[in-house]
């Protein structure tokens, strides 16, 4: 058996990357690939755009006071995402450790259901999940903020630094059927009450000798030729969530200033201004072109989220993407995102047909202006 645990930080640092030009600006500088899943067909899983993956600078993070050798690499999305990545090689970290017998580490065979190695597993999910202070925070945040100085040309649209998503997988050839992955996946070292322990296990997959089980925000993926694609298509599925999180966020702030916008506008033909007024006339239509804009723009980019990966006819991994997809609730997600999608484009069309009647009302009141006048003249020249 062998483990190590790959931890994931998911930033969102544009609304478009243009992913060919940076890997004309980076070609000689990174190693690097556009994504490509090993073990499937490339008719049952279509990337639209496949993600560009960069190999980063190694570094070490402290875990449980082990200094644990970790290799770095970054991926890039066109709709906006950044991933930086750390595999932890938990092997060479403890091969050594003083605290184990002769010999003796979490990856050697006889020790694969030794309470101390399983012990030891579970301190190191428990300081991963908790993170206090943000120690790993730091160094993900230093990877990026250097990769972005380095690639800001290709990044369209301006940065959002609230919006993070994190990620642990921890990744087994083999996993010791001794061993109890709950307390694994929620960091917990404390008893975990049945309710926790079925709603961690809710999302359990197997195909022959694989198993894969994925939470919110952590996964075990038990693999022997690897975990590569599962984790591939668990990071996509959380890149595609942080930007519908932002977009469902982006609409709040908007149809609150639409309704603040509409609020300090004056309604009806009872106002002073309602016939004559040019302020409100030039207000309603920059109202209606922001809004048009934000439809336009929304729905370009939510489209273009929602279709990034195109899923077919693998059966095992087809359950697994689109099971994440129910994890992360992203079909409510997107619903939400409609339904303020609705709501805008029916103030958008309500704008629009008060616009209407407003040239109407301008029209008539020009056609009764005309004919006044006409009477006017007929009765001058009648005299």
């Amino acid at each position: 058996m062998s483990y190590e645990i790959w931890v994931y930080r998911l930033y969102d640092v544009a609304q478009e990357i243009d992913l060919g030009q940076i890997e004309a600006m980076l070609a000689h500088d990174h190693p690097m690939r556009r994504l490509r899943l090993s073990k499937v067909r490339s008719k049952a899983l279509s990337f639209k755009n496949p993600p560009l993956t960069l190999k980063l600078p190694a570094t070490s993070v402290s875990l449980q006071g082990h200094n644990i050798p970790a290799q770095v690499s970054a991926k890039l999305y066109d709709f906006g995402v950044l991933t930086v990545s750390m595999r932890l090689l938990i092997s060479n970290a403890l091969y050594d450790a003083p605290d184990l017998p002769p010999k003796t580490h979490l990856l050697d065979s006889h020790d694969v259901d030794s309470h101390d190695a399983y012990t030891r597993l579970r301190q190191y999910a428990s300081e991963l999940m908790l993170d206090e202070p943000d120690r790993l925070g730091d160094v993900f945040r230093r990877y990026r903020d250097e990769l972005i100085a380095r690639v800001r040309p290709a990044l369209s649209g301006g940065a959002y630094d609230g919006y993070i998503e994190d990620f642990v997988i921890y990744v087994f050839d083999r996993w010791p059927k001794a061993w109890d992955p709950v307390p694994i996946l929620l960091g917990e070292m404390g008893t975990v009450s049945e309710a926790m322990r079925r709603e961690a296990l809710r999302h359990m997959y197997s195909y022959s000798d694989d198993t894969v089980i994925v939470t919110w925000d952590s996964a075990i993926v038990s693999d022997p030729d690897g975990a590569g694609d599962v984790a591939d298509l668990l990071e996509f599925a959380k890149a595609q969530l942080l930007e519908l999180r932002y977009y469902d966020d982006l609409l709040d702030g908007e149809l609150t200033q639409l309704y603040s916008a509409l609020e300090g506008t004056p309604r009806g033909l009872t106002s002073g201004s309602a016939l004559f007024g040019r302020g409100r006339s030039r207000r309603t239509r920059e109202l209606m072109r922001r809004m048009m804009e934000l439809i336009v723009e929304i729905t370009e980019f939510t489209g273009r989220i929602e279709n990034a990966l195109k899923v077919t006819h693998d059966y095992y991994y087809v359950r697994i993407y689109t099971g994440a997809q129910a994890l992360f609730r992203m079909k409510e997600w997107s619903e939400s995102i409609g339904h303020k999608m609705d709501v805008l484009s029916q103030h958008y069309q309500l704008l629009s047909d008060e616009s209407t009647s407003q040239r109407f009302i301008w029209i008539d009141t020009l056609i009764l202006i005309l004919i006044a006048v006409e009477i006017i003249i007929w009765l001058y020249t009648l005299r």
